[in-house]
């Protein structure tokens, strides 16, 4: 099945007026409101991926910034229609009906986050939970688009390994962008470099060099 055929089937069979974060354990029913997303979604990205890292040419990989683009404008889409419904009480939240009778348990967990409200029932705390998820969802898809917007070529780049006495950046989730080239994290503290196959070797170095310079230690690529 063609991306485009997917993402219209997940349009049409994913509902807006319920939230399924149903589980015959009930802890098991509470971690996924604690974590709530739409993983039909991330399921299709995670092929887009496989997808574009089996490309061999920069053309072959300059058509999916579109498919992203398509996909995270979807989610964002439904993700917002949840919202709406839960806010006009007009959606449900399936989960395992244990947890109305275990407020302990709930408020314990929820308290971690500093949102459990004693005035209100469980079950609309679990609702309150999961609309602060979705609305971090849609800012998570918010940043995805405007880096598709500015920096397109995180979609495209492959990667050269780099070594220095320290990490580059200072937290996993930061990139540095110079003309085409991206330095972010590879894998659990670990950085590369993400370039292209019209990227020269000197704009690589040079990114590196303003790391280097502004960290006061020199960084060195892997060829």
């Amino acid at each position: 099945m063609k991306f485009e055929e997917k993402l219209r089937k997940l349009n049409s069979t994913i509902s807006s007026y319920e939230v399924d974060v149903y589980d015959e354990d009930f802890t098991h029913s509470m971690t996924k409101a604690i974590y709530f997303r739409l993983n039909e979604f991330d399921d299709l990205r995670n092929e887009l991926n496989a997808s574009r890292w089996e490309c061999e040419s920069f053309e072959s990989k300059s058509l999916f910034p579109s498919k992203y683009r398509k996909l995270y404008l979807s989610a964002r889409k439904k993700y917002r229609s949840l919202l709406q419904n839960l806010k006009n009480n007009t959606a449900t939240i399936k989960c395992n009906e244990a947890l109305i009778y275990e407020n302990k348990y709930v408020q314990k967990l929820m308290s971690r986050f500093w949102i459990y409200d004693d005035s209100i029932s469980v079950e609309e705390n679990i609702k309150k939970l999961i609309i602060i998820k979705i609305e971090q969802r849609i800012r998570e898809i918010n940043n995805e688009l405007y880096k598709l917007k500015k920096h397109p070529y995180d979609y495209i780049n492959t990667q050269d390994n780099f070594v220095g006495p320290n990490r580059p950046l200072r937290f996993d989730s930061d990139s540095f962008y110079y003309k085409d080239t991206v330095i972010a994290v590879k894998e659990s503290h670990h950085f590369a470099v993400f370039y292209n196959e019209r990227t020269e070797d000197s704009t690589k170095l040079a990114a590196l060099n303003i790391l280097a310079f502004y960290s006061g230690e020199p960084f060195f690529l892997f060829y």
